[in-house]
C-alpha cells in the first residue's frame, strides 16, 4: 500500500500584475494606469511622444517604470503644465522615464547657459507629489522645466519617500524672473514647534545630479528637506545653488532643511552655495567649490522687521563647509551666537544611509514561501516511475 507524500518545496510568490502600456501618448499612459490596480507594475516601452499634454493622474499605489536612459522620452510642448501628478499614495516607485519640459526642443534638451537661452519662458511641472508617502523616484532625467520635481504635503507626515539618482538639468527660468527648481518641497502652511533632526519625517534627496539649474533644491510653506551627496555643476549666476525661501508668496517658508556632503562643482565665484533666508538649519561638510559666499543667511523681505521676523532664522548651525565663510545679509535681525552658529548642533543625528526606502535600483529577493505537496500518488508506466501530486499554496 502506497502511503501519501507530504514534502515542502521553495517557489516564489504571487506579486502584482504586470501591466504594459500600450504606447508613450498621454492617453496610453493614463489608460495603463487606469487598468491597474495597487501593488501593481505599470511598464512603458521605448517610445518617443512630443506634443501637447494632459496631466496623467496616478492615485494608485504603482511601480511605474520605462526603458531607462533615454529609451522612454516624453516632451510636453504645451497643454496641461503638470506631466505626472500623484495623489494620495503610500509606496509610489517611478524610475526609467526622460521627461523634457516645453522648452525643450524636439532634439532634446536646450543648454540653459548658452546665449539667447535665458529669455525662454517655462511653466511646467515633470512630477507633482502630492500627500504621497513612502515613494521612490530614481533613474529619471528631467530638463527645461520651471519645476523637475514638486513635492506637496505636511511637513510632520511619517515617511515622506526619497528621490536618488535622477539627472536634473537645464531647469532655469529667467522670464519672468526668478525661477528654475530641480526639486520644490512644500509643507502645507504647518510649521511644526520641534525639528525632529535624524527622523524619517523629511523628504530625501540623495546621489542626484544638478547641472545648469537655478536652485538644485528648495522649499517653501513650511517643508522639510534632507540634502546629501547630490552634485551640482553649473549652477547659474546670483542665486544659491541649495536654498529654503523665508516667507514671501507662500503663508510660511521653509521650516528645516538638513544638508551634507553636497558637492558643487563650478570655478564660477557669482553664485551662492547655500542661501538660507528662513527657518532651522543644519548645513555641514558641504564643498562649495570656487564660490565666494558658500553660505548666506538672510532675511530678505522681512529684513528689518521687529525682532524674531516672522519664520526667520533662529536655530541654523553651519559647519565644516568648504569655503567655510558664512555672510549675513541681514544683522538687524540674525545674530551670531544668538539665530545662527557656527559649530556643530549639539545632540545631532543623522537619519541612516542609503535611504532604507531605496529598494527600487536593487529589487530584493522574493521570500520564499512554503508549498505543501499533498495527495501524491505514483504509478510505473513502462520503464519510468510518474509522480503525480495535488499542490497548495500557503498564504
Amino acid at each position: 500500500m502506497l502511503s501519501i507524500l507530504v514534502f515542502f518545496l521553495l517557489v516564489s510568490p504571487a506579486f502584482g500584475a504586470t501591466i504594459t502600456a500600450d504606447g508613450c501618448t498621454p492617453r496610453a499612459l493614463q489608460d495603463a494606469i487606469n487598468r491597474a490596480s495597487s501593488g501593481d507594475r505599470v511598464e512603458v516601452p521605448p517610445c518617443t511622444y512630443d506634443g501637447t499634454w494632459s496631466t496623467v493622474q496616478i492615485p494608485k499605489s504603482i511601480v511605474l517604470v520605462g526603458a531607462g536612459g533615454d529609451a522612454t522620452a516624453l516632451r510636453r510642448s504645451s497643454g496641461d503644465r503638470v506631466m505626472f501628478s500623484v495623489q494620495g499614495t503610500t509606496g509610489f516607485q517611478m524610475s526609467g522615464f526622460w521627461l523634457r519640459g516645453e522648452t525643450a526642443d524636439a532634439q532634446g534638451c536646450v543648454d540653459a547657459s548658452q546665449p539667447g537661452s535665458k529669455g525662454r519662458n517655462g511653466t511646467d511641472t515633470g512630477l507633482l507629489l502630492t500627500k504621497a508617502t513612502r515613494y521612490q523616484v530614481f533613474k529619471n532625467r528631467f530638463c527645461n522645466f520651471r519645476y523637475g520635481v514638486t513635492v506637496v504635503g505636511d511637513p510632520a507626515q511619517a515617511e515622506p519617500g526619497v528621490i536618488f539618482q535622477n539627472f536634473f538639468e537645464n531647469i532655469v527660468v529667467y522670464e519672468p524672473c526668478c525661477h528654475g527648481y530641480g526639486v520644490e518641497v512644500r509643507g502645507e502652511s504647518a510649521w511644526p514647534t520641534a525639528v525632529d533632526w535624524g527622523s524619517p519625517a523629511w523628504v530625501f534627496i540623495e546621489d542626484n545630479r544638478f547641472d545648469v539649474i537655478r536652485h538644485a533644491i528648495e522649499c517653501n510653506d513650511g517643508g522639510k528637506y534632507v540634502a546629501r551627496r547630490n552634485t551640482i555643476t553649473r549652477p547659474t549666476e546670483n542665486a544659491g545653488a541649495l536654498d529654503a525661501h523665508n516667507q514671501h508668496s507662500w503663508k510660511r517658508g521653509c521650516r528645516a532643511v538638513d544638508a551634507y556632503n553636497n558637492d558643487v562643482r563650478t570655478t564660477e565665484t557669482t553664485f551662492t552655495g547655500f542661501h538660507l533666508r528662513g527657518g532651522d538649519a543644519s548645513i555641514h561638510d558641504n564643498d562649495f567649490g570656487k564660490t565666494a559666499k558658500p553660505v548666506v543667511v538672510d532675511a530678505v523681505t522681512h529684513c528689518g522687521d521687529p525682532y524674531p521676523a516672522f519664520d526667520q532664522i533662529r536655530d541654523a548651525y553651519i559647519w565644516d563647509n568648504t569655503p567655510a565663510g558664512v555672510s549675513n545679509r541681514c544683522p538687524a535681525n540674525l545674530l551670531l551666537g544668538r539665530d545662527y552658529y557656527l559649530t556643530p548642533r549639539p545632540h545631532y543625528t543623522q537619519f541612516p544611509y542609503p535611504h532604507p526606502l531605496r529598494t527600487g535600483e536593487n529589487p530584493p529577493e522574493p521570500k520564499p514561501q512554503p508549498v505543501t505537496l499533498t495527495e501524491c500518488t505514483i504509478m510505473q508506466v513502462g520503464e519510468r516511475w510518474h509522480l503525480t501530486c495535488i499542490m497548495e499554496s500557503k498564504p
